[in-house]
């Protein structure tokens, strides 16, 4: 992979990352709720489940590019169509106001975070077919396995939100 690739990909993980959706929301009220270690704590096992996506994601890509050339880019140009209709579906839409109310005073359980931040990614498949389609435009045939780990440690290490900037 250039680096070129790999600035590029690690730009489009954290413009993922940025992209305010139902994640940011659990961590957003795990931080403004109980404070920003709670947040963060959300936050890492939501790294944590985006990892298991990216993983499976780039062992299946790996897979799919050993067992067969065409069917990989038969895969690859599905990924560039997915994401070329997230962006359209992304223009096309309304900006709505969200309100989110959040339970002043209730001190939730550090283990609510945990699966909060872990389950909210798990629970959505949009983010595996994401990853897929994703990963699939910068995986090539001469990857190394230390390529391999540090695509994965990048994607997940990128998406901790940042709770920090939320008051205590």
């Amino acid at each position: 992979m250039t680096l070129l690739n790999w600035f590029t990909l690690a730009g489009l993980c954290f413009l993922g990352a940025l992209t305010p959706g139902p994640s940011l929301l659990v961590i957003a009220r795990h931080t403004i709720t109980n404070g920003r270690y709670y947040g963060l704590v959300a936050s890492a096992s939501h790294a944590l489940g985006v990892g298991i996506f990216a993983m499976l994601a780039l062992v299946g890509i790996n897979t799919v590019l050993h067992l067969s050339p065409l069917i990989f880019k038969l895969l690859t140009l599905f990924g560039a169509f997915y994401l070329g209709w997230l962006g359209y579906q992304i223009f096309r839409s309304k900006q709505t106001s969200v309100s989110h109310q959040t339970d002043q005073g209730k001190h939730e359980s550090l283990l609510s975070a945990i699966l909060d931040g872990l389950l909210i990614v798990l629970f959505n498949p949009k983010i595996a077919l994401f990853f897929l389609a994703l990963l699939s435009q910068f995986i090539s045939p001469g990857l190394s396995w230390l390529d391999w780990g540090l695509l994965w440690a990048m994607i997940s290490l990128i998406t901790v939100k940042t709770p920090f900037l939320a008051p205590a």
